[in-house]
């Protein structure tokens, strides 16, 4: 992608919430169309810088994401790019003033997490687990849903490692709702 620094000011450069790879170029792309009067695409591969392996590797640590995604058959890399896609839902919409404020969001989002941010997280992560059930056909029950979750999660013990872990495992069902009022049945497929 090709464009002026101003507008890439504009939209708030990356959305700094979110702290794994997935999703956050197409979120950027969408904000910087919407901004734009005009653009047009490049043939692919025109430029492309590849992200190294082992960047790669670091993004997609082996967490409670891992565990879940190999639970459902996906690779972890699917698994976070279709949660940070619940979460550019669930988060208020990021641009210029966001960045502007970005040590905020660093604080909130980026170290220990605080229980409202974990909590957004969690409920994106359910959310996902809950849909790559529901595709298998394994449930249709988001009580059924938390039920494996915790199953995975404590089968992989120390794998699973992370600050999400409470928030998953101990609140699970209440992860659901911290961010917001809308019913699950809303928000799932």
């Amino acid at each position: 992608m090709l464009c002026d620094m101003s507008l890439l000011r504009q939209a708030g450069f990356f959305d700094e919430r979110i702290t794994t790879r997935g999703f956050e170029d197409v979120d950027l792309y969408r904000r910087l169309a919407d901004l734009s009067l005009s653009f047009s695409t490049l043939a692919e591969g025109t430029i492309h810088l590849p992200q190294s392996i082992v960047a790669r590797a670091v993004a997609e640590h082996a967490g409670p994401e891992a565990c879940l995604a190999g639970a459902l058959g996906w690779k972890t890399g699917e698994f976070l790019e279709a949660r940070n896609r619940h979460l550019f839902g669930l988060l208020r919409p990021w641009g210029q003033a966001e960045f502007g404020n970005r040590s905020k969001a660093r604080r909130a989002y980026h170290g220990q997490l605080g229980a409202a941010e974990a909590g957004v997280i969690a409920r994106a992560t359910i959310l996902v687990f809950h849909e790559g059930l529901v595709l298998a056909g394994r449930t249709s029950s988001i009580g059924t849903t938390i039920v494996t979750m915790r199953s995975v999660l404590a089968e992989a013990g120390p794998a699973a490692s992370s600050p999400l872990l409470p928030f998953l495992v101990e609140g699970g069902g209440q992860a659901l709702f911290v961010a917001g009022p809308e019913p699950f049945h809303e928000l799932g497929r």
